[in-house]
């Protein structure tokens, strides 16, 4: 987004109708591939302006894979900020095509397909395997299977970065407002719902290890949330909160979950969440980037 875009706030976050997609609860429209691309910038920021951790080395030939592409939101970022970009070949893969970029270099190409079903042609092939907060679209019995497949893909030599969150983050002695409480026992109950793991950042380092990847190295970042922290906080925050506002839908098809009795109600517990963040220390987000490489 250029300097003479408007900033990330927008209140058409609360009122969204895009159609829910069973693999994926976020809905697929304007807004969520704007919160995309804000929140690619936030990540850059908090892990020291780095678009690619490992220290990959791309040539003339070399391929990357973009798993979880949303809006292409990172690997657009990647090939502006990397030269040696243009040496490569750019596979993007999502269940959904529906927030593919309208326009992108001529390297790349966007299709639509399960990272739970990558083709056998592509076996030893990526020499950058990048993935994103896929947490929402894995089911907690899954992950093992994704990350022996993106092991799989991977060449011989080649690296892996893994990026999820754990937005149920609690800091020891920091109390939590009432209102965020009930929108993260809501979060924690929708996770339930759909054999969703939120605590996935628990385990990546472990699983990656099992299926084969060396030098495997994890990097945390923990954010609070709220303007109470200055600018950076509050843009994450607004970030989170537009997540929490998209899930309204997801939370509804379940009934409520036994948290509210309908949208307004729930729209009602965000707001005030909001609010708490804005006042005072209560929520934060642990950021987790994970890399590792496939022997040669």
């Amino acid at each position: 987004m250029s300097s003479t875009e408007e900033p990330f706030c927008n209140d058409s976050r609360k009122a969204r109708h895009a159609p829910l997609n069973e693999s994926y609860l976020m809905p697929s429209d304007d807004v969520e591939e704007q919160r995309l691309h804000e929140q690619q910038k936030l990540l850059s920021e908090l892990f020291d302006g780095r678009v690619v951790v490992p220290p990959v080395e791309f040539n003339e030939g070399s391929e990357v894979l973009d798993i979880a592409t949303g809006s292409g939101a990172w690997v657009l970022d990647f090939a502006a900020r990397y030269p040696s970009a243009d040496l490569t070949k750019i596979i993007c893969i999502d269940i959904g095509d529906a927030l593919f970029p309208k326009s992108h270099p001529p390297n790349m190409t966007f299709q639509a397909n399960s990272a739970l079903q990558m083709p056998l042609e592509w076996t030893d092939r990526f020499t950058l395997v990048h993935q994103r907060l896929i947490i929402g679209g894995v089911k907690y019995d899954e992950w093992e299977a994704l990350i022996q497949d993106i092991y799989r893909v991977t060449a011989p030599g080649g690296w892996v970065q893994l990026c999820e969150n754990n937005a149920i983050y609690e800091v020891p002695g920091v109390e939590q407002g009432p209102a965020t409480k009930r929108l993260l026992e809501t979060l924690k109950r929708l996770g339930d719902a759909i054999a969703m793991d939120l605590l996935c950042t628990r385990r990546i380092e472990e699983l990656m290890n099992a299926a084969g990847f060396g030098d495997v190295r994890v990097e945390e970042r923990v954010t609070p949330l709220g303007a109470w922290n200055g600018e950076a906080s509050r843009r994450h925050g607004e970030n989170m909160m537009t997540v929490l506002h998209g899930l309204k839908a997801g939370v509804l098809m379940f009934g409520g979950l036994g948290m509210v009795r309908n949208g307004e109600e729930y729209e009602a517990v965000c707001n005030e969440a909001e609010r708490e963040w804005a006042e005072g220390p209560g929520a934060y987000v642990g950021w987790y980037v994970f890399t590792g490489r496939k022997p040669q």
